[in-house]
């Protein structure tokens, strides 16, 4: 009964706070004070209206659309804004507009909300927004691989089983990170600046970049942690070292080519194994999956794994049997899970004209709330180089700037192609 489409097939009231409308912000406030929607009580309602960014994740293949589901970082921030607007006692109403891809995306997150805020059960907020079902499409991630279509139920499904793992905990404010996904951290590692780092598994697995051959610096002939390079930033084995063995990383598995020297990951005591995905072709493909869900049983420690690129590409397959084989997901939510917790590419996506693109860089005071969780695993804590001590261009010098709750930072460098942020100069000066 809390479900109520309107008499304008447009609107349809998800909850008495959050109402999906299929049209533009001027056309649903002009609804919202006609005749037919004022049985409604009158409460002060924030519009939200969306914009689409040059970068978002959406190509054409054949004139078919394609995209890819939101980070999850994308699903913490809605769902912050929404928890604000509500403890304000505002109703919010998501104007998506007529583009289909536009529709899901916000009903995609409307459905997370529902399912990591409030508890509901995945097959009521599959209900929830049936009568909007036929303006759903599916999504295709054309970087990847696997060409396997994923719908918004999978994506719903996959924060489900997360949330019944307990690995998604937006409410607690001090999470366990041994057994929760920190969203800060996750976050701060999220930035391309900071290593494509994600926690797929709390404890268990780790997603990261492929790292790079970064030479040393010319001038003081001093090992680089990272370079700029043609607008992308890339790290090296020992940067990763670094930052893996806050996370007591003991295995590191490489699904690529060998494009570095392992010395880095064993010199900090981490095992390395090579069992390469894309080249093994369909007649080994199932023996790989089994040298896996082998090494995820009794590798102690957390394990870190890598393909080629960016994106974990065709060893998102390993991930998804571990989910399905270990936490009985199912076989398109384990895939929906890992393509939004570690996407194949970092792009600003959808952000809503209300708020700002990026969340506010987290404070001291976040930064260092959790330092004492993390002291058993860092007998000898790493020291904080200076601003004058980091390189701004180059990642001369030694160690990246490292700061508590294990988060090695690099200085803030804008990527291409995203646009300034408008305090970076302000926050790479502090």
């Amino acid at each position: 009964g809390k479900v109520q489409k309107m008499n304008d097939d447009r609107i349809l009231a998800v909850r008495d706070f959050i109402t999906l409308a299929l049209t533009e912000v001027s056309e649903a406030q002009n609804l919202f004070h006609t005749s037919l929607l004022k049985s409604r009580k009158q409460t002060e309602r924030v519009f939200l209206g969306t914009e689409v960014e040059a970068a978002m994740p959406w190509q054409t293949v054949d004139a078919e659309p394609l995209h890819a589901p939101s980070k999850l970082g994308h699903i913490y921030w809605f769902c912050n804004l929404i928890l604000q607007a509500k403890s304000d006692g505002k109703e919010v109403v998501v104007c998506a507009g007529r583009d289909p891809e536009i529709i899901t995306t916000c009903a995609l997150l409307m459905g997370s909300y529902l399912i990591l805020c409030e508890n509901e059960p995945v097959d009521q907020v599959i209900s929830a927004f049936q009568p909007f079902d036929a303006h759903f499409v599916g999504y295709m991630d054309p970087s990847r691989s696997a060409t396997v279509e994923l719908s918004i139920q999978d994506c719903w499904q996959a924060l489900a089983c997360a949330t019944r793992l307990g690995w998604v905990n937006i409410l607690d404010p001090s999470p366990d990170c041994d057994a929760c996904i920190d969203m800060e951290e996750y976050l701060h590692y999220d930035n391309a600046a900071n290593g494509d780092l994600h926690v797929l598994v709390p404890s268990k697995l780790i997603a990261i970049r492929c790292p790079s051959e970064v030479t040393a610096d010319q001038t003081t002939g001093e090992e680089r942690l990272w370079a700029d390079i043609d607008g992308q930033r890339h790290f090296s084995a020992s940067y990763y070292a670094e930052v893996l063995a806050d996370f007591d990383v003991q295995l590191v598995v490489r699904c690529g080519a060998q494009s570095y020297d392992e010395a880095a990951f064993v010199r900090r005591g981490m095992a390395v194994e090579e069992l390469p995905v894309a080249e093994a072709g369909p007649h080994h493909l199932l023996s790989r999956i089994d040298r896996f869900l082998t090494l995820a049983n009794f590798a102690p420690g957390t394990i870190a794994l890598h393909a080629d690129g960016v994106g974990l590409g065709a060893a998102e397959v390993l991930v998804s049997a571990y989910l399905i084989r270990r936490h009985a997901f199912l076989a398109r939510a384990a895939v929906a899970w890992v393509r939004m917790v570690h996407p194949a590419a970092h792009v600003p996506g959808l952000r809503f004209s209300t708020h700002a693109a990026r969340p506010a860089p987290p404070s001291a005071q976040q930064l260092a709330r959790r330092n004492t969780i993390h002291e058993a695993r860092r007998p000898t804590p790493p020291t904080t180089a200076s601003a004058e001590e980091a390189a701004p261009d180059d990642g001369a010098g030694g160690d990246a700037a490292a700061v508590p709750d294990r988060r090695h930072s690099t200085p803030g460098v804008v990527l291409a192609p995203q646009p300034p942020a408008p305090q970076a100069a302000e926050e790479a000066e502090e």
